[in-house]
């Protein structure tokens, strides 16, 4: 797929296991309205932040065969800008019992300004052991009310590292795009390439869903 520019804009993906399977969970950071290029100090900082917000605020509603490992952030201003990255030996969750199957994640609604074909832009948690589950379709809808606070705690907590570029706050974002279609008569399929950047949309507060989701949607770094 094609490399679009998102002035001002920063990709960060974190990583880790489930059991032996990997996860990847990725979303975007700017500060504000600001189009300049990340310097790398907050990069560095970001990088940081979102492992150690993810061990403090996850980790407790986090199955034991869960580890985070790392996170890798990068520039997507243009195609001279930074990148950086934290990894850890491996920081497992500490909630009693595991998480099984390891496609099971809390599909977590970002909320934005915008409507488009698919609804809206979705997130994937590896969070919660089998002990949180209503049945085989639903976690219990206790869980997931008690999960919303720890979500925004998770967000401010990224948000209020000391970066560079304050007061401008740190703010979660998605990036929508346009697309070219073109019809692949060799393969029988259609190609959809990213052509464009449409805008981009600040992240309301994320809500969690009773219905279950699945991590293998979201098994890619970005």
């Amino acid at each position: 797929m094609a490399t679009v520019p998102v002035p001002g804009v920063a990709i960060a993906s974190t990583t880790g296991t489930i059991g032996v399977q990997p996860f990847a969970v990725v979303h975007h950071w700017r500060f504000g309205t600001l189009a300049q290029r990340w310097v790398q100090a907050d990069l560095d900082l970001l990088a940081t932040t979102s492992v150690t917000s993810w061990v403090t605020n996850f980790g407790p509603v986090a199955g034991s065969n869960v580890k985070v490992i790392g996170c890798d952030v990068r520039d997507l201003t243009d195609n001279q800008s930074l990148a950086s990255s934290h990894t850890t030996a491996g920081t497992p969750g500490t909630a009693t019992g595991v998480l099984e199957p390891s496609s099971l994640a809390v599909m977590t609604r970002l909320p934005i300004n915008s409507r488009y074909r698919g609804g809206h832009p979705r997130t994937y948690f590896p969070l919660g052991t089998t002990a949180n589950l209503q049945n085989e379709n639903s976690w219990q809808q206790s869980w997931i009310s008690s999960l919303k606070p720890i979500i925004a705690q998770w967000r401010n907590s990224i948000q209020s590292a000391a970066y560079t570029q304050q007061p401008n706050l740190l703010t979660l974002c998605v990036p929508r795009y346009t697309y070219k279609i073109t019809n692949d008569d060799v393969h029988k399929k259609y190609i959809r390439e990213r052509i464009g950047l449409l805008n981009v949309y600040d992240v309301g507060a994320p809500d969690p869903q009773v219905i279950i989701g699945s991590q293998r949607r979201r098994l890619t770094t970005g």
